[in-house]
């Protein structure tokens, strides 16, 4: 039977089936599992991209990760945990695939770094890349990505040096005081994207070529790219959901542009007091880009969890006031409050079930 098809006409159009595997039955998805690698998804706005890679490098190797997770007291109070890698880079765009081929086509000697390689990370300022915090791990504890993720964030922004982590770090049960109070970063752009098991647990199967071809030419035309008829339709829908996003970002950034573009204009004529029609202005016209880097900036310094929310500029005193954002309110996490440890909330939960 083709099980990938069947479930994937049930299933919604972003989850998609790509193969099947007999399994043995003594098989635990969860216990067998060799590493997890998970991708945070951000934009750069004005995070220093290079100080969060240099602060990921430190939370590889064997730690106790209990101040970047939320306690469980249900759970075993064991918090070290291994992590194998940690990296910050640019994302991939779909673009660059196109790209890769033209570049094998022309036979460039020197072949350009990878886009999606720490090597490749730009140093100016950077509001609207999409960047990849990757983290591999044997396993990991509740919300570890998302914690590891705020701290980056407060180290990105120049909130918190990179050796607040080793500060994190230097804790055990005798002196665990309870984790500093701060905010987990979003949940939304976290994504489990890979995991390993042993070598055979699984014989991946897709389905044949062409059994499932509409027609003879099409048959052919899979035959000869080695693709099945799942693998086609996958990326049909795939490519389909791709344009619908891709369309809706580009009406998103031109509503930006005509924002900017048009308040820049309004307050040239109020300053000049011109009698220039706006409707007849031309949008299109080169118009200093610096006071609109100021204004993201002056939004971004709100975003202490890297994640865009209007309600936090709501009440922000545009006029007259000389703070910038709300760094002078910044509290440092070595100076705030304490969630219970591990042991105060065992005792609380023991206190509460009697």
């Amino acid at each position: 039977m083709n099980y990938v098809n069947m479930l994937n006409r049930i299933l919604p159009r972003d989850i998609r089936v790509l193969a099947w595997s007999p399994i043995n039955p003594s098989f635990n998805a969860r216990y067998d599992c060799l590493y997890r690698k998970y991708h945070y998804f951000f934009s750069g706005q004005d995070l220093d991209i290079k100080l969060m890679q240099e602060a990921a490098k430190k939370l590889e190797g064997h730690h106790d990760f209990r101040n970047f997770c939320k306690i469980d007291p249900t759970k075993s109070n064991k918090f070290q945990r291994t992590i194998y890698s940690c990296s910050i880079f640019k994302s991939s765009d779909i673009s660059e695939l196109c790209q890769q081929h033209e570049e094998n086509e022309m036979i460039v000697d020197a072949s350009p770094s990878s886009p999606s390689s720490p090597s490749s990370i730009m140093t100016t300022y950077h509001p609207f890349d999409i960047y990849v915090f990757e983290i591999k791990g044997m396993a990991f504890l509740w919300h570890q990505v998302r914690c590891c993720m705020a701290i980056l964030f407060l180290i990105g922004k120049h909130k918190e040096n990179p050796d607040i982590i080793d500060k994190l770090f230097d804790i055990d049960d005798k002196n665990d005081k309870g984790k500093p109070i701060y905010d987990l970063a979003p949940e939304i752009p976290l994504v489990l994207v890979d995991t390993g098991y042993p070598n055979n647990t699984f014989y991946w199967i897709n389905d044949k070529l062409s059994s499932s071809s509409p027609s003879t030419k099409m048959n052919t035309k899979i035959e000869n790219t080695h693709y099945g008829i799942n693998y086609i339709k996958n990326l049909s829908v795939l490519l389909e959901i791709w344009q619908e996003e891709a369309i809706k970002l580009s009406l998103i950034s031109k509503l930006i542009l005509d924002q900017w573009n048009f308040q820049y204009q309004l307050k040239n004529l109020k300053t000049n007091e011109s009698n220039t029609n706006i409707n007849n202005t031309n949008t299109n016209n080169n118009t200093p880009n610096q006071g609109f880097i100021e204004l993201l900036k002056f939004i971004q310094s709100y975003n202490l969890d890297g994640w865009y929310n209007s309600k936090r500029i709501q009440k922000i005193p545009v006029k007259g006031d000389s703070k910038k954002g709300n760094s002078l309110n910044y509290i440092p996490l070595l100076k705030r409050k304490k969630c219970n440890s591990f042991n105060e909330a065992l005792q609380r939960k023991k206190q509460k079930n009697e």
